[in-house]
């Protein structure tokens, strides 16, 4: 079966990514104002307009290294088990912003950022396996990941 590598297949694979985008944007732009305003937040806190960008340009990043994967010829197993890792990790990307901004819960969004961080690791690890340029797009996000960690745990920590 030949796979579509056309640009309809990218869309297909960023329509997940998409939907965690948007519902993720729609439970922290309700909270920003007052409740994330009012929080105390480390000297490093970038300006919150800098978020909506960064976050746009990682979910990009993330859907073309999932279709790259998609793209790739198969390896016994090494696919599916790179999917289930790649939709896990992006469940708890999306529960953040929930528990985060939707329960106002920095400790429970800082647990499931921990969690994050190992899934996009774990993930990325997977990527590179099956194709170097899949899990190189993934170390931006996992490193904005980890310095999204800092801002949790001080944030945390301050509040």
């Amino acid at each position: 079966m030949k796979k579509n590598t056309g640009i309809l297949s990218l869309i297909l694979w960023y329509l997940p990514v998409a939907l965690v985008q948007l519902v993720s944007a729609r439970v922290t732009v309700s909270s920003i104002n007052p409740w994330y305003k009012s929080l105390n937040k480390a000297y490093w806190n970038p300006p919150a307009w800098f978020f909506g960008p960064t976050w746009a340009v990682l979910y990009i990043m993330m859907a073309i290294a999932v279709w790259i994967v998609y793209r790739t010829k198969s390896k016994l197993g090494k696919h599916w088990l790179a999917y289930s890792l790649f939709f896990t990790q992006l469940i708890a990307n999306g529960l953040w912003s929930f528990l985060f901004f939707g329960l106002h819960s920095p400790g429970w969004a800082l647990l499931d950022l921990t969690l994050l961080i190992i899934l996009v690791a774990i993930t990325s690890t997977f990527f590179f396996r099956i194709r170097r340029i899949a899990g190189f797009l993934l170390l931006p996000y996992l490193l904005w990941s980890i310095y999204a960690l800092s801002l949790n745990i001080a944030i945390w920590w301050l509040n």
